[in-house]
């Protein structure tokens, strides 16, 4: 009996000892050996091919077929659920830190959702502004802009940045 390997070719159905399949190296079903053939390369004779194959199959009955899983219980559910949960809010918590970081004013600040998001939107709006005026300076002394400079601009609504005119550009000081 062969120790796993099949002259020296891994068929891709085949998972190794201790993977989450349950499958050890070899074992081979009829289902997936049909799939397997073409994979192996035609230097590799076919009667080797036939004895590795005859001597690492198990019957289809058996225990380890490919494609069986283990079900998880519901307690097992639960949990994975409430893991996969607060990794989600630990990401978001994490980045909310990070806005709080560039966003001028926000350091420091408490980390409530609406102000953070409102304050960045705000900080997001003025830099636009800044941008077009430099553009406008820049083309208004004969400056040539490129193209792509301008397109995050003309991509915006019509209006969007025309309330920001009027407000103050710093409102921490």
């Amino acid at each position: 009996m062969s120790s796993g390997s099949t002259s020296g070719h891994a068929f891709p159905g085949a998972a190794p000892a201790g993977t989450p399949s349950g499958t050890p190296a070899g074992v081979m079903t009829s289902e997936t050996m049909a799939g397997n053939a073409a994979s192996i390369t035609p230097s590799t004779s076919a009667s080797a091919n036939q004895s590795d194959r005859s001597n690492d199959q198990t019957p289809p009955s058996g225990p380890a077929t490919v494609g069986q899983r283990t079900r998880l219980t519901p307690e097992q559910r639960k949990d994975n659920h409430v893991a996969s949960e607060q990794k989600r809010r630990m990401a978001i918590r994490q980045s909310f830190e990070r806005i709080c970081e560039l966003v001028p004013g926000m350091a420091g600040q408490a980390r409530s959702e609406g102000p953070v998001l409102e304050a960045t939107v705000m900080h997001v709006k003025r830099l636009l502004l800044e941008r077009r005026e430099m553009i406008r300076a820049l083309e208004a002394n004969g400056v040539p802009v490129e193209d792509k400079l301008k397109a995050p601009l003309e991509a915006l609504p019509e209006g969007c940045l025309d309330n920001l005119e009027n407000e103050d550009p710093n409102p921490e000081n």
